[in-house]
């Protein structure tokens, strides 16, 4: 069965860039165990073959805010990830897990029916996955999200906004 979906009913980038999977939630710099991890990633080689294409501040359905970003298997196997987005207070948090076939992207959304702050952290962690039940990690990604005044007042210019 295909599922299309309207132009009307998706998300309206705001402001996307790309990201860097090696950024840690713990700081500038990642634990020792992270390190490798970063170096292999920033090299294009990650153990899980899952890669952070961009992500940001999007104005969604009816403008409301959401987080969003965009992943890549460049494995030749097929990946299961599990993508968190924690936001401030974790009144908003999202947590999706889907199957991701070789060679294939996917877009996550977290929508924010509260808007989003200024200055504060949105972190993102993937775990990657080798099996559909979610027991055999691959590796883990992680990114934090912060957005500046200037940010917010382009999600109020967006259309819907």
């Amino acid at each position: 069965m295909t599922i299309a979906k309207s132009l009307t009913t998706l998300p309206i980038l705001v402001l996307l860039g790309p990201l860097a999977a090696c950024s840690s939630l713990f700081g500038d710099s990642p634990p020792a165990g992270q390190q490798q991890a970063a170096a292999q990633e920033q090299s294009g080689q990650t153990a899980g073959g899952v890669q952070l294409r961009d992500g940001g501040l999007l104005a969604g359905r009816g403008g409301m805010a959401e987080l969003g970003l965009s992943v890549d298997n460049t494995a030749n196997q097929t990946r299961w990830l599990r993508v968190g987005f924690r936001t401030p207070g974790g009144s908003a948090d999202c947590v999706q897990a889907r199957e991701l076939l070789p060679q294939v992207g996917a877009d996550f959304f977290c929508p924010q029916p509260k808007g989003v702050q200024a200055g504060v952290d949105y972190a993102v962690q993937v775990e990657v996955y080798g099996d559909s039940l979610l027991t055999r990690k691959l590796e883990t990604l992680n990114t934090v999200f912060r957005f500046t005044p200037a940010d917010l007042a382009a999600l109020k210019q967006a259309p819907g906004g």
